[in-house]
This record gives structure tokens, sequence and C-alpha cells, in this order.
């Protein structure tokens, strides 16, 4: 009886020592490598939009003339990409030979998805259309 307690007194002062080093061992984790870090960036969506904005912005006929007639601007379309745009994976296309192409959607302000082909070193709005209740007819082919 005696000998079984002092087991368990052993046993439970083993248990103390690990649970402290487990402890602390996730405290350092926590200090060095994971406080005040954004981890957003490994989400799909994420990745796809770090790639677009890192990449040179161009634009095609059609999507220079779709920006005229709904009256934005090369440098709001970027502002879309950087802060506000979601891509919409099922209308995107991301199994193409070359380079992928992505349905990117702005529901904010301006209420438009665009058409972004993302190579290595360029990406290229194709198209841009009108979303929501007002949609404008543009002659632009």
């Amino acid at each position: 009886m005696l000998e079984q307690q002092e087991r368990r007194k052993a046993f439970l002062r083993r248990l103390k020592f690990y649970g402290f080093g487990v402890v602390l061992g996730l405290a350092l984790v926590y200090v060095l490598l994971i406080r005040g870090r954004d981890f957003g960036f490994w989400t799909p969506e994420n990745r796809v939009l770090e790639k677009i904005q890192k990449t040179e912005l161009l634009f095609t006929n059609n999507a220079e003339c779709m920006m005229q007639c709904l009256n934005i601007s090369r440098g709001e379309i970027q502002h879309i990409i950087d802060s506000t745009a979601v891509v919409n994976f099922e209308q995107s296309n991301v199994h193409t030979s070359t380079c992928p192409i992505y349905m990117l959607e702005d529901k904010d302000k301006y209420e438009i998805q665009f058409l972004v082909e993302s190579c290595d070193s360029t990406s290229t709005v194709l198209n841009i259309t009108k979303t929501g209740d007002e949609k404008q007819s543009c002659d632009c082919d």
C-alpha cells in the first residue's frame, strides 16, 4: 500500500514536469513563431490575389472599352484587386494549359466582375461586366 502511494506521487511529479515542459514549449513557439503574423495568404483565394497583385496588370481592348463605358479607371481596378476583390472559383477556369483564368468580383462599390488571366509575369484583365440591379449595356466586342 505504501509502495503504491510512492509510485503515484512519483508519477504525478513526472506528469507535472512534463506538463510544465509542454506549456513552456507552446509559449515559446507562440512568442517566437506565431505572434504578430498573418497567415491569411495560405488560403487559395488569397494566394491567387497575391499572385495577381505581384504581376504587371494589363488590359485587353474589350476591358478598356468596358472600363470607359462603366466610368472605371485602371487605378480603381487595381484598388479593387488590392482590397475588396473576391475570387469566384466556380466561374474560374484554373485548369487551362498555359495561364489560369479567374473570375474576380467586387460587390461593394462598383458591383462588377472581371476575368483575369494570370500568367507568370503578367495578369491580363480580359473582360469586365456589371452585376447587380442596374446592368449597363455597352457596345464593346
